[in-house]
């Protein structure tokens, strides 16, 4: 029988529901998403809390979800978005009779307690892509699916099913379920790859890895036929101007990737961004993406600081393998963004001056800086419980989702060295149209103690500025978002 899902997601578009609605919708289901736009607060990289709260409007889609009386309601959720994800949850259930399952990050890494602090029936861990869908149509609340788990389990909550190995055999994402609140012109998302070799110690695949092991190869890769089909259809339906690859590193099969980046020369040729790993970039690659099109490169540089890197991060690669990664795409022009850690128990102020020194001498585009989060289930998180950098309580607020965006400090206890730390991340936002590491902008100490007693919003608009000023493209598909969405709460 067919059956009415909803699908509520918050801030951004996510390919993994755009999947699971072409599951659906293939099997005679009826699928509506509805999108909290989270102006000013989308739990992600935006928290104004004053604005965020004037502009919400999750009571009002919450309202909606019950008006259409969905069968189904499924949440992707993330540790920064349980708590947003349980208060819809309270607000629609006592109004509708369906039943509410969670996925995503948070599902997996602590399935028990967002099924103890939250009112959903059923949490989905790991990948779902057929288990989501059988839970959808059975009508057995005690029915055994793979990956599902319900607050009559017992036990550890872990996956089951075998890892999907043909990625070719999922459908396109179901793009047009976003179409209404997203302008996917301007930055068309694509993923060509699950799971992730690497097991970096402060990422959800250090955990993935080890409650995949004897369910099949962890990185799994659709064919370049596969994915250059995807975007024929995309350029066809909304002519996009900008794509970004969305796989945690995309270049990790050099065959491949050279075959993906000849065919896109050619058939596409949109200006695209992509992340890549900084021990599979060389020459070869570097003149690819050139010719291809690449706006930006992102890598992970995380910290300059070697002891933390190999012993607390678990990064195999040392700096000096990082600064030839920027140095490569510097000499290749290359338009590059890095992401960069701050708040590392043990991080000294040398590596943190040695860092803007680097990304100021090889012309980093833009530094995607983030305050130093620790998650449930990761292995930096039992470092921090067992040395005593995070406590018991602080570990518990995560668990229910009281969290901070990552440009917030949560953990960093020093008021000192918390306002050294700002003044980093805002160094790091002028940098790119300094350019000059010796600059008094970059190393004046008054400024330097100035800078840490300035507020977020000052970081935010000195990278808003630098961002208009390169004509990010990234920025430009993000304000249409905006432009979209206030428009929408104006004049509804």
């Amino acid at each position: 029988m067919s059956k009415k899902v909803a699908l509520i997601a918050v801030g951004y578009e996510l390919i993994g529901l755009e999947v699971f609605a072409a599951l659906l919708k293939a099997r005679g289901h009826e699928v509506r998403l509805f999108y909290d736009p989270g102006l000013f607060d989308d739990h992600f990289y935006v928290e104004t809390k004053h604005l965020g709260k004037l502009f919400s409007q999750s009571r009002k889609i919450a309202q909606k979800v019950v008006d259409y009386r969905p069968d189904v309601v499924g949440m992707t959720v993330f540790t920064e978005t349980f708590d947003w994800a349980r208060q819809m949850i309270e607000w629609i259930k006592p109004h509708a009779g369906a039943r509410f399952i969670l996925g995503g990050a948070h599902a997996t890494l602590e399935p028990s307690a967002c099924l103890e602090l939250s009112r959903a029936d059923a949490v989905c861990v790991g990948e779902g892509w057929r288990s989501f869908v059988d839970f959808v149509e059975s009508d057995d609340p005690n029915a055994k699916i793979d990956n599902i788990y319900t607050r009559k389990d017992d036990g550890p909550m872990l996956p089951e099913a075998m890892l999907l190995e043909d990625l070719d055999s999922l459908p396109f994402a179901d793009k047009t379920i976003f179409e209404n609140d997203y302008v996917i012109a301007d930055n068309f998302s694509v993923i060509t790859s699950l799971g992730c070799p690497y097991r970096c110690n402060f990422c959800i695949n250090n955990y993935l890895h080890k409650i995949h092991r004897g369910l099949g190869k962890i990185l799994r890769r659709r064919s370049v036929n596969h994915v250059m089909a995807e975007l024929a259809e995309g350029k066809k339906r909304y002519d996009f101007r900008f794509v970004s690859f969305v796989d945690d590193t995309l270049f990790l099969d050099k065959e491949w990737s050279l075959n993906l980046l000849e065919q896109y020369a050619g058939q596409i040729g949109e200006p695209f961004y992509c992340l890549a790993h900084v021990r599979n970039i060389d020459w070869p690659l570097i003149d690819a993406l050139k010719a291809a099109g690449c706006a930006r490169l992102e890598f992970g540089v995380q910290t300059f600081h070697e002891p933390s890197r190999k012993h607390f991060f678990g990064l195999d690669e040392s700096t000096g393998k990082v600064i030839k990664a920027l140095k490569m795409c510097r000499d290749a022009d290359l338009p590059v963004c890095v992401d960069y850690i701050v708040g590392i128990p043990g991080a000294d102020r040398d590596s943190y001056e040695e860092a803007i020194s680097a990304f100021a001498r090889y012309k980093v585009q833009r530094v995607a800086c983030f305050w130093l989060h620790y998650f449930p289930k990761i292995a930096i998180t039992d470092i921090a419980l067992e040395k005593g950098y995070i406590t018991r309580q602080e570990y518990d607020e995560v668990l229910s989702g009281r969290l901070p965006s990552y440009h917030m400090n949560r953990f960093v206890k020093d008021k000192k060295q918390v306002r050294y730390l700002k003044s980093v991340v805002l160094r790091c936002k002028l940098l790119a149209a300094i350019g000059n590491e010796n600059s008094p902008l970059l190393r004046s100490p008054l400024l330097i103690a100035f800078y840490g007693y300035l507020p977020l919003v000052a970081t935010s608009a000195i990278e808003f500025a630098v961002s208009l000023y390169q004509r990010n493209y990234l920025l430009k598909g993000y304000l249409a978002n905006y432009r979209l969405q206030l428009k929408k709460f104006f004049w509804r």
